[in-house]
């Protein structure tokens, strides 16, 4: 796991520290220890947690992302929020929608000055995890960034000083395929800049949207 992962970082909201990713997963007994040594819970607490983690990353996750599984998204939020937040920088994530969707989740809502908080794609405002990466290129690859079609939308969201979201390629069997940075529910951002980038050669459009973390508000 690496030299960073030896020592026990038992985290609360108030008093985290960051840290960069972790050597990528290894296999689930590794990663169930360094969740045990980051977020000081028991055996039986770390085990709940990385089930429903393993559920997130795996057959389970169109659920997460409808906000179908409210309870096992407070379970997951927890476990980051006592985990070490990703500080190596910038963390993107990539959407692909249809033009009309995207402007109506995002584009006619995310103005600059704003704060917000990702919700379910189902649009029923239902907080949910979102999965971003410490590597631009994975974020491109799930917006086709560089292939989006006429009638479709490509948005990067690109977001500096983060502070709430931990890395967590040590504990999903992706990676550093999606070198993910995991922010919990009603992680706040503060939208600093929307833009307009050249469309894609095949006529998509293409947007950036520039975040700041604003940390976890209490859930409602």
């Amino acid at each position: 796991m690496g030299g960073r992962g030896g020592s026990s970082h038992r985290q609360s909201a108030g008093n985290r520290i960051g840290r960069d990713q972790l050597a990528p997963w290894r296999d689930n007994q590794t990663a169930l220890q360094q969740i045990m040594r980051d977020t000081g819970y028991s055996l039986a607490q770390a085990t709940r947690a990385q089930d429903v983690q393993i559920c997130y990353y795996g057959a389970d996750y169109d659920a997460f992302t409808e906000g179908r599984l409210p309870q096992e998204t407070e379970i997951i939020s927890e476990a980051l929020m006592r985990m070490p937040y990703y500080n190596g920088g910038r963390i993107w994530r990539g959407v692909r929608l249809s033009d009309d969707a995207a402007d109506r989740v995002f584009l006619d809502q995310w103005k600059p000055g704003t704060i917000q908080y990702f919700t379910d794609k189902l649009g029923h405002g239902s907080a949910v995890v979102q999965s971003f990466s410490s590597d631009e290129s994975v974020s491109e690859a799930f917006g086709h960034w560089d292939w989006v079609s006429d009638g479709e939308t490509s948005i990067k969201f690109i977001l500096e000083g983060n502070k709430t979201a931990p890395g967590v390629q040590h504990i999903s069997k992706f990676g550093t395929r999606e070198a993910e940075v995991l922010l919990p529910s009603y992680q706040n951002v503060y939208v600093t800049n929307v833009i307009r980038v050249s469309d894609s050669p095949d006529g998509g459009r293409r947007y950036e949207i520039y975040l700041e973390d604003r940390g976890r508000k209490k859930k409602k």
